[in-house]
């Protein structure tokens, strides 16, 4: 039974990284000038870094990997609010791209600092279906509150 599930689980990954960087192919090669293109790129480079780390490290039992993966995971919420503000027309405002900017250098700064210099998955294992098992710190519970 476990070997079934985590044949779903890398599959599920797999399909998710293919599907996550064609479509980010496809929107750069519709209009690559157009900066909700840009933005969506972006967005779908995460979502493909997530999915391809959490194959990764189906696949190597490696915890540093949960650590890229937390890294594309936290990069997506700050790229979804980006392409929202864009889509929504807020984009052009003061005050939301001061909040994007600094947000920007929380989010691609401070936030993979802090994953990478921190213990922030304690005990990283396997569970017996083949699932990631983990505890969190107290600097995950921090950033995943931002």
């Amino acid at each position: 039974m476990s070997t079934i599930l985590l044949a779903i689980s890398l599959l599920s990954s797999l399909i998710g990284t293919a599907v996550s960087l064609g479509m980010m192919v496809l929107v750069l090669w519709q209009a690559p000038n157009l900066t909700i293109n840009r933005l969506l790129a972006l967005y779908m480079g995460s979502i493909a870094g997530w999915a391809l780390m959490s194959l990764v490290f189906r696949l190597t039992d490696n915890p540093d990997v949960l650590k890229l993966s937390a890294i594309c995971f936290t990069l997506t919420s700050y790229l979804l609010l980006a392409i929202a503000s864009h889509f929504t027309g807020y984009w052009r405002l003061r005050w939301v791209r001061f909040l994007l900017a600094v947000g920007g250098l929380f989010f691609f700064i401070v936030v993979p600092l802090l994953i990478a210099r921190s213990p922030v998955f304690l005990n990283a294992d396997r569970n017996t279906f083949g699932g990631s098992m983990f505890h969190l710190n107290s600097v995950a519970y921090w950033i995943g509150g931002l």
